[in-house]
C-alpha cells in the first residue's frame, strides 16, 4: 500500500507499506519536517537546456525496504530546463525523461546546506529485453528497476 500525507507548510510523505493479508500494521511515529525546495536543471547531451523534460523524485531516507522508486508525482522542466521541487530536508533520487525518451537520474542531498542544485544530463536510454520461461518461473517474483 502507499501511504501519502500532505500537511500545510510541511514536507509531503509518501511511503510504501507492506500489509500482510489480514494483518494490522503500525507505521510508527511519522514526523514531517518543514517544507523546503530542491532546485535543478536538465540538460541535453550537448549541454543545452532540455525544456519540457518530465521530472519525478522519491526520498532515499524514507525508504525502509525494497520499494518502487516511482511515487506517482512529477513535474516538468521550464523553457530553460530548470525545475523546483517542493520537498523536505532529505536525500532524493531525481529522475528526468526527455521528450524523445532520453533519461537521466541523480542523487540530490537536500540535507547538505552547501547543496545548490542537481544537474541531470539526458542520455539515450538503453533498451533491455528480458526473456524467460513462463512455466519455469511460475510462483516467482521478478522485479526489474
Amino acid at each position: 500500500a502507499r501511504l501519502t500525507v500532505h500537511a500545510p507548510e510541511r514536507e509531503d510523505l509518501r511511503l510504501h507499506v507492506r500489509v500482510p493479508i489480514g494483518a494490522e500494521v503500525d507505521a510508527g511515529d511519522l514526523r514531517l519536517g518543514p517544507r523546503a525546495s530542491l532546485k535543478g536543471r536538465v540538460l541535453r547531451p550537448d549541454g543545452s537546456p532540455a525544456p519540457g523534460a518530465s521530472i519525478s523524485w522519491c526520498s532515499v531516507d524514507a525508504r525502509s525496504w525494497p520499494a518502487p522508486l516511482e511515487t506517482g508525482i512529477s513535474t516538468s522542466s521550464d523553457p530553460k530546463g530548470r525545475f523546483e521541487l517542493p520537498v523536505g530536508k532529505q536525500r532524493y533520487l531525481v529522475f528526468a525523461r526527455g521528450r524523445k525518451g532520453e533519461r537521466a537520474h541523480g542523487l540530490a542531498d537536500n540535507t547538505d546546506p552547501s547543496f545548490q542544485e542537481i544537474v541531470l544530463r539526458l542520455e539515450t536510454a538503453t533498451r533491455v529485453n528480458l526473456r524467460y520461461d513462463e512455466r519455469a518461473c511460475a510462483g516467482c517474483l521478478l522485479v526489474l528497476e
